[in-house]
């Protein structure tokens, strides 16, 4: 229900609409990235391909950690205790 707030969907459209332009030239520089990444994907997301938009990472940039867990694609709203854990844990690696 809140993306469907005319702010929040204003936002996630002119996010998408640059996205073309911009990412390819941000995925250029992910190589040159020197600090840790991490990343949570949801193994059932069929919104975002778990494998290409998560865990195409590994390799990219010298130090990504991806961590997969059951669930689709919005993990935080869904699995709050477990994103949270994962974060407290990553934290804490540092």
């Amino acid at each position: 229900a809140l993306g469907a707030r005319p702010v929040s969907f204003y936002h996630a459209s002119t996010d998408l609409a640059a996205l073309p332009d911009a990412l390819p030239g941000l995925a250029a520089r992910y190589p040159a990235l020197d600090v840790p990444v991490a990343v949570i994907v949801g193994t059932g997301d069929t919104i975002l391909d778990p494998r290409r938009h998560g865990e195409a990472l590994e390799g990219v940039a010298p130090d990504v950690r991806i961590t997969r867990v059951e669930g689709g694609h919005m993990i935080p709203l869904a699995q709050p205790r477990v994103v949270a854990d994962w974060l407290t844990a990553f934290a804490d690696s540092l």
